[in-house]
């Protein structure tokens, strides 16, 4: 489990919740966000994010891990104002729960 300011991550149980509602996130967008939730601060490239969540060959990695990050982000818009992901222009992506 991870435990946050607003957010609690249950891995095992593939549940979210943030500000004690329940967050229905798709099978890959509850991956990638706790992929980078377990790495707090760690700056990934799309591609690592691509190939820590995806079990296929690379394709439309930008388009694929931006629309995924865009879907997590406004998912989490319904409960608080705090969006968990922060873009590092010119490199990717970590998860800031400051952000």
């Amino acid at each position: 489990k991870i435990c946050l300011p607003g957010l609690e991550i249950s891995i095992s149980e593939m549940q979210a919740i943030c500000e004690g509602n329940p967050v229905m996130f798709s099978h890959k967008e509850f991956r990638l966000l706790s992929y980078l939730a377990q790495h707090p601060g760690w700056v990934f490239t799309k591609e690592q994010i691509y190939e820590a969540v995806w079990d296929d060959i690379p394709v439309s990695v930008d388009a694929k891990v931006e629309c995924m990050i865009y879907s997590i982000r406004k998912k989490f818009r319904e409960y608080t104002d705090r969006q968990y992901i922060r873009t590092v222009w010119g490199v990717g992506y970590k998860f800031d729960p400051e952000t």
